[in-house]
């Protein structure tokens, strides 16, 4: 008789511990859900792992599923987000931690809820939280892009000059955009002096290419054409469009 109590008690036990938040093996819990199908249950599951169990490792990874699995399987941007900012408001997350979770959100942010305003500022914070981590450079970039999509101009340009100071390699490609930007403002001699300095940062025969062709349109628009011509054909463009592009320009100066 005791036996069987014992045995009873014990069972209880183990299902309570099975089904609570705080349990051992609470996060094995939800992926018993997921693979049974219980795909919503499981995401709820981790997200009250979440929140109160004690160990901080399975905290992060129960919430880091349930980001995962609310944005993917369920296609629920909401619940996704709801998990990333409690993992982002555990104080006693290690950084590298955090700026995963910042950039994740960034992403979530930028093609869920079409809010580049609030990606780029996610983007930020996530190169904030881990400035010496080996992906700190690409959310740098990742910011200013999204600032690109979605701010001003002033904005965008101060996100590129970031990159240009913060992430050497990626200086060229900062000049470009900033030359991009300014061209289209209609600023022409700042743009010029942007594109002259990607040329100068980069090695990259594709860079240089994109960075003659931006001087190019600068010159040309600032009415040296002469200038224009030879950025054009240092450009090495293919033949047919460089022999168009360069009949255009050679008509303003009447040589046609």
């Amino acid at each position: 008789m005791r036996v069987v109590l014992w045995a009873g008690c014990l069972a209880t036990v183990v299902g309570v511990l099975w089904r609570t938040p705080i349990s051992p093996v609470a996060v094995d819990r939800g992926d018993v859900l997921y693979g049974n199908g219980h795909v919503r249950d499981a995401v709820v599951h981790w997200n009250q792992v979440g929140h109160w169990h004690p160990l901080r490792g399975v905290r992060v990874r129960a919430l880091q599923r349930a980001a995962t699995v609310a944005a993917v399987d369920l296609g629920d941007h909401g619940l996704a987000r709801e998990a990333l900012r409690t993992l982002i408001e555990d104080d006693g997350v290690a950084g590298v931690v955090r700026a995963d979770a910042w950039e994740r959100l960034g992403h979530l942010e930028w093609t869920g809820f079409d809010d580049g305003e609030a990606a780029a500022s996610a983007f930020e914070l996530a190169w904030r939280a881990a400035p010496e981590d080996h992906r700190a450079g690409e959310r740098l970039v990742q910011a200013a892009r999204a600032r690109t999509d979605a701010s001003p101009v002033n904005e965008a340009l101060k996100a590129w000059e970031r990159v240009a100071s913060r992430v050497p390699a990626d200086r060229a490609l900062a000049r470009l955009a900033q030359g991009a930007l300014l061209l289209a403002s209609g600023d022409e001699a700042a743009a010029l002096q942007a594109y002259d300095d990607a040329l100068t940062s980069s090695e990259d025969p594709a860079l240089q290419q994109a960075a003659r062709l931006g001087a190019a349109t600068c010159k040309e628009r600032l009415g040296d054409l002469e200038a224009a011509l030879a950025d054009l054909d240092a450009a090495e463009l293919p033949t047919g469009v460089a022999l168009e592009r360069g009949r255009r320009m050679a008509e303003r100066t009447g040589d046609l």
